[in-house]
C-alpha cells in the first residue's frame, strides 16, 4: 500500500471512531467505569492514528517532515502500551471486580509504562528501539520487537483473565471480549515479519466497532451497578407500552423502595450500601418472570412493568415479591435486612396518562405504603416501650 493510501485509510479509520465517540457521548452512561474505559480506547486509538500518519512522512526532506517523523514516531512508541492496558482493565471489570485485582492489575500496568518509557528514552540516544538517520529514514533497532511483545503480553493477560471467569460473563459479551484482539493480532504478526506494513491501529478501530455493538450498546441501557435497565431504557419502554395498551391489553407497574437504606449505608458504609441495591436487584429478577421488566429508577428506587391486565393478579403478584423478601430475610447472613415499600397500578388506558404522569401516579401510591408501614413500626416500639 502507497503512501496516499495509507494516509487516506488512517483518515478513514480516524473519523469513524470520531463518530463512535460522539456516539457514545450522546448515548451512554458518562459515570459508568464500563463507557468511560471504552471512550478512552477511542481516544487512544484516535491518536495514535494521527500520530501513525506523522510517522510515515519516513524519508521525506524538508523543514517540518522530520519533526513531523520524530514526533509521530516517539509518540506512538509511547503510548502504544496504553491502548492494550485498557482493554486489560475494561475485560478485568467485566470478569473480575475485586478492588484487590484491581490494585494487582494497576502496578503491572504502571510497572510495564515505566520500562516501556525508559527503554524509549534510551533509545534516543543509543537506538535500541529505533533511530531517523540524517535522510529522516527510519530504522529498527535491535529491540524494536519489545514494543510487540509488551501488547502482546497485555493482550495475554486480558485473555487468561476473560476465560478465566467464562462462567459469569454472557456468552454474547464472552465472545466479543475474546474476538477483540484477533484483528490486531493478525496485524501485528504481519507488521513483525513485513517491514512497512502497519495497520494494527486501523484493525483496533474495527475491533472497537464489534465492541460498541455488542456490548456497549447493551450496556448504553444497564444500570452499571445492579445490572438492570437503568432510567433511559425505563422511559422508552413505558412510552412504547403506553402507545401499544388497549383496554383489553394493558399492563401493571410496580415502584419499589428500599425501607431504611440510609439507615444501612450510615451503619455500615456505601460499599455495603451497593452490595444491598446488587441483592435488591438479584432478589427482584429472581422472584419474577424472565418477561417481566425490572430497571433501577434512581437511588434506592425500582420500577417493575408486567404484562399483567387485573388487579387481582398484580396483587398476587405484589404478595409474592414480599414473600420471597421475607424468607430472604430470615436465612440471609447479610448484616442487613431488605424490606421494601411498593407501589402499584394497573393502566388505565381511558385515563391517557403520560409515561411521567403515571410514574409519579405510582410513587405517590408508593410514598403512601410507606407511610404507613412507618406508622405500623411506631406504633409497635410505642407498645414495646
Amino acid at each position: 500500500m502507497g503512501f496516499t493510501g495509507i494516509i487516506l485509510l488512517n483518515l478513514y479509520s480516524a473519523s469513524f471512531l470520531l463518530v463512535m465517540i460522539i456516539y457514545t457521548l450522546s448515548y451512554g452512561e458518562k459515570n459508568n467505569p464500563q463507557q468511560k474505559l471504552f471512550l478512552y480506547m477511542l481516544k487512544i486509538n484516535f491518536l495514535l492514528l494521527i500520530f501513525d500518519i506523522f510517522g510515515r512522512f519516513d524519508g521525506h526532506l524538508g523543514t517540518i517532515y522530520p519533526f513531523l517523523n520524530t514526533i509521530g514516531n516517539f509518540t506512538i512508541f509511547l503510548i502504544n502500551p496504553i491502548l492494550p492496558s485498557l482493554w486489560l482493565m475494561y475485560a478485568y471489570n467485566h470478569s473480575d471486580k475485586t478492588n484487590k485485582s484491581r490494585k494487582v492489575l494497576l502496578y503491572f500496568i504502571v510497572l510495564i509504562f515505566i520500562i516501556n518509557t525508559a527503554i524509549l528514552i534510551t533509545s534516543q540516544f543509543n537506538g535500541c528501539l529505533y533511530s531517523i538517520d540524517e535522510n529522516n529514514i527510519y530504522h529498527r533497532g535491535p529491540l524494536f520487537w519489545f514494543d510487540s511483545v509488551v501488547m502482546l503480553a497485555i493482550v495475554i493477560v486480558a485473555y487468561a483473565a476473560i476465560i478465566q471467569q467464562r462462567k459469569i460473563i454472557e456468552r454474547q459479551y464472552y465472545h466479543a471480549l475474546l474476538f477483540f484482539a484477533v484483528p490486531p493480532f493478525i496485524s501485528l504478526i504481519l507488521q513483525i515479519f513485513i517491514y512497512g506494513v502497519s495497520l494494527v491501529y486501523n484493525s483496533i478501530a474495527f475491533s472497537l466497532f464489534i465492541v460498541l455493538l455488542n456490548i456497549q450498546n447493551r450496556s448504553i441501557h444497564i444500570d452499571y451497578l445492579t445490572g438492570l435497565n437503568n432510567r433511559k431504557k425505563l422511559d422508552v419502554y413505558l412510552n412504547e407500552k403506553i402507545s401499544l395498551a388497549t383496554e383489553a391489553n394493558t399492563f401493571s407497574l410496580i415502584m419499589a423502595d428500599i425501607n431504611n437504606f440510609k439507615v444501612i449505608n450510615d451503619l455500615y458504609g456505601h460499599a455495603v450500601g451497593d452490595d444491598a441495591l446488587e441483592v435488591f436487584a438479584r432478589l427482584l429478577k429472581n422472584c419474577l418472570r424472565t418477561t417481566d421488566f425490572t430497571a433501577r429508577y434512581g437511588g434506592d428506587e425500582f420500577v417493575i412493568i408486567l404484562d399483567v391486565t387485573n388487579k387481582k393478579d398484580l396483587l398476587s403478584t405484589v404478595g409474592r415479591i414480599n414473600l420471597y423478601f421475607r424468607n430472604f430475610n430470615k436465612n440471609s447472613l447479610k448484616p442487613y435486612k431488605l424490606e421494601l415499600s411498593m407501589g402499584y397500578e394497573v393502566y388505565d388506558v381511558k385515563s391517557q396518562m403520560r409515561a411521567n404522569d403515571f410514574l409519579k401516579h405510582v410513587d405517590l401510591l408508593m410514598y403512601k405504603n410507606k407511610q404507613k408501614i412507618k406508622e405500623r413500626e411506631n406504633l409497635n416500639k410505642a407498645k414495646e416501650e
